[in-house]
């Protein structure tokens, strides 16, 4: 099992390299992958969906809502969260061969606890690191800190498809 995980700051593209290899595995036909976002922001691939219908200002907007109110409750990034979705990215590396997770644009302990976990039930764990207009936002050091060998890219729309064809297809 193999979970790839996206990683840079925030608006270097995350969102976009994700659902852009959610629609390749999705068309090629490569079986047992899941993609999904393992960070409290609300930004799934429903919004890459909607920019792709012309919706995605308005997307936008209500998982900015979305995500405002998680903050306001307090459960952004919470323990009792972050163990959530520690349990769950477990789960999905148990179930799926290939893992996809967007951990979202800051470097942190909770997120640490993310690749901790996927570690402890034998995921081999690779991560990219988009660059923004400052840099990488920390991640190389977070990822050195964990002894992960990382890939540093700026997004382009062909990114994708250079990552899934060495580690899927």
């Amino acid at each position: 099992m193999i979970i790839l995980f996206l990683s840079g700051p925030p608006k270097a593209g995350k969102s976009r390299l994700r659902g852009d290899i959610y629609r390749l595995l999705r068309d090629s036909g490569a079986p047992s992958w899941f993609v999904t976002v393992a960070s409290p922001d609300s930004e799934g691939q429903w919004v890459s969906d909607a920019h792709a219908n012309g919706r995605g200002q308005e997307a936008e907007a209500l998982a900015r809502r979305a995500k405002n109110a998680v903050k306001a409750s307090g459960e952004f990034f919470s323990p009792r969260w972050v163990e959530a979705m520690a349990r769950q990215l477990q789960g999905l590396c148990r179930a799926f061969v290939f893992v996809v997770a967007d951990l979202g644009g800051l470097p942190s302990p909770e997120n640490r606890r993310l690749v901790d976990a996927v570690r402890e039930v034998g995921a081999e764990v690779r991560a990219v690191v988009l660059l923004g207009p400052q840099g990488d936002g920390g991640w190389q050091e977070f990822w050195r800190g964990l002894h992960i060998q990382c890939e540093v890219h700026a997004y382009r729309e062909d990114l994708a498809w250079e990552i899934i064809k060495k580690e899927v297809l």
